[in-house]
């Protein structure tokens, strides 16, 4: 199992504009077609729940996350034509989200969770550093959908 040295996952939170949850999962697919090309990414995946719209994704460094948001610049763009992005989230060690706020320049929307690595039980890990749901978000995790566009099955 490799270390979680320098893993950065990013959590880009969407709602949809009145009407255009169907139109904002056609683009899903766009997204995963760029992305499944980019080594550095280990997981990416879609959750909708009602209009909300959340992407789940990880990559091996600043690099590798900074890579993949030139990539999708075209897909993100159609995106934002029936989506609101209302907030992103950034995880992982500190020294490669300094590398992050460097690599970007529009930071408003964007919270940055530096992560600490703890050992637990026989292996674990316990990747602590925020608790970035509200009380409001936990209760509405039970009722995502998920929608399956995971990379490891296209």
């Amino acid at each position: 199992m490799k270390p979680f040295s320098t893993f950065v996952s990013l959590h880009p939170y969407f709602k949809a504009h009145p009407g255009k949850v169907e139109a904002a999962k056609a683009i899903f697919s766009r997204f995963v077609e760029k992305t499944a090309k980019e080594k550095d990414n280990l997981f990416y995946s879609f959750s909708v729940n009602g209009d909300e719209i959340f992407c789940r994704e990880a990559y091996e460094s600043a690099e590798g996350l900074l890579a993949h948001l030139e990539n999708v610049s075209a897909p993100l763009a159609e995106m934002l034509k029936v989506a609101e992005l209302i907030r992103v989230e950034v995880h992982g060690p500190a020294e490669e989200l300094e590398k992050l706020k460097a690599g970007v320049s529009d930071q408003s929307e964007l919270s940055v969770f530096p992560s600490s690595i703890q050992s637990v039980g026989s292996g674990r890990r316990d990747f602590g550093g925020g608790n970035s749901l509200s009380r409001s978000a936990r209760s509405s995790l039970v009722n995502l959908i998920s929608v399956d566009w995971a990379l490891s099955r296209t």
